[in-house]
């Protein structure tokens, strides 16, 4: 359920899982979710940003912009209430850092409740550049891999350094 796919920069990494996505999600029934996301290499983010983003996607959601009724009532249908309330906290662009709890939880608790209710493809490009709280969702993530319709794909870049080795 989890693959490393390891290229150096521009070698088409993120071309190849677009062409997979497509292929699978025409040959599959259902068609899996397919979400992508990517660690951005010299930008200061918030933690979790990466996949956050996946969540904006995942509601389609422009980027920066608080999630409404809908979206709210989309993911109470999919997590518990408080975890829902947390991610729709942290989506919110002025977002303080204060949930009930902490976001890593509740992005590892919604993307497992995903990959349980539907068939479900997620690439994160550029891990490398990860920040502590994504890598600590990825990790919750993997230990419930088991037994989901998920299949967690992460791009590293060949010869870049990472900054945290984790």
């Amino acid at each position: 359920n989890a693959v490393w796919l390891l290229g150096p920069s521009g070698s088409g990494k993120s071309r190849l899982m677009s062409d997979c996505a497509t292929l699978t999600r025409r040959r599959l029934e259902p068609a899996p979710l397919y979400l992508y996301g990517r660690c951005p290499a010299f930008e200061e983010t918030r933690p979790c940003m990466p996949i956050l983003r996946l969540v904006e996607r995942y509601l389609r959601l422009p980027s920066g912009t608080a999630p409404g009724a809908s979206q709210t009532e989309q993911l109470a249908r999919l997590v518990p209430p408080r975890v829902a309330t947390t991610l729709v906290q942290a989506l919110t662009p002025d977002f303080n850092g204060t949930t009930a709890i902490a976001v890593p939880t509740a992005l590892a608790q919604w993307l497992v409740a995903l990959g349980r209710s539907q068939a479900l493809l997620v690439f994160l490009d550029d891990v490398n550049f990860a920040d502590e709280a994504s890598l600590s969702v990825l990790a919750r993530v993997a230990e419930e891999l088991h037994g989901l319709r998920a299949t967690i794909v992460l791009g590293l870049r060949e010869h870049e350094s990472a900054p945290n080795p984790a």
